[in-house]
């Protein structure tokens, strides 16, 4: 293998080119074959570059578990990987039903409440004008008797009626979509995700489960099953995707 150090030098990532992929994945593994978890950070230290806050950190990977319908055995795949790991995080993404915490019973667990933005109309201050309407792309709103009315069940919580209101009518607030857990668990820390029930969409809670995460190593998700936007969010930031499937059929 030719000498590939230069991948730690940021000023040199510019000369990375698409053929060169396969090579520099090959020294990545090697470094996980020799031992390397990716928590010592002592690499870093030692490199010349250290100041820089683009070094890249390659040994620190994230895999995401996901099967095509429920009971594949993902969580217990993932659950296994992150046991076999020794020092990693699951994160439970499966919201609607998180049952990873049954193979890992966490101590020391801690919860917050997660909140996702809503709107809410200013009836005095609003003129009627559509805007918010015409513009929301999930036509989560209609005009009823001359004021906007919300479907929260649709709305994803991206703003834009607020920005383009001209009356300033609109203000977003807080609504309580579920809880992140946080806990430990022989070295492994343990993230559960848990929607509330009646909510439609689990994305925010999954949006904080892997924030809650961190960076700090080896990362396992276990995915929702299927394809939907919350798989789509669960998996997105992985290096890897593991998918576990079963010949019943669906």
């Amino acid at each position: 293998m030719s000498d590939l150090s230069f991948i730690t030098d940021p000023s040199k990532w510019k000369d990375i080119t698409p053929d060169m992929y396969d090579e520099i994945n090959a020294q990545i593994e090697q470094t996980f074959e020799e031992g390397c978890h990716g928590n010592c950070e002592s690499c870093s230290s030692d490199c010349d570059h250290r100041e820089s806050a683009q070094l890249p950190k390659f040994a620190k990977r994230m895999y995401a578990v996901n099967g095509g319908k429920g009971g594949a055995g993902k969580t217990f795949v993932a659950a296994g990987l992150a046991c076999a790991a020794g020092r990693a995080a699951y994160v439970d993404c499966d919201v609607e039903e998180p049952n990873g915490r049954l193979f890992f019973r966490p101590e020391n667990v801690a919860r917050r409440v997660v909140e996702r933005k809503m709107p809410e109309f200013d009836r005095e201050k609003c003129s009627g004008c559509r805007k918010c309407v015409e513009s929301c792309r999930f036509n989560a709103l209609v005009l009823v008797k001359g004021a906007p009315m919300l479907f929260p069940e649709v709305c994803h919580s991206c703003g834009v009626c607020a920005y383009v209101c001209p009356d300033g009518a609109v203000r977003e607030a807080g609504r309580e979509a579920g809880a992140v857990e946080s806990g430990e668990s022989d070295g492994v820390r343990v993230v559960t995700g848990e929607l509330k029930l009646g909510e439609a969409t689990g994305v925010p809670v999954i949006s904080a489960a892997l924030e809650a995460a961190g960076d700090d190593g080896l990362t396992v998700i276990d995915c929702p099953p299927g394809s939907s936007c919350a798989v789509m969010e669960s998996a997105r930031g992985a290096d890897y995707c593991v998918l576990v499937t079963e010949p019943t059929a669906f």
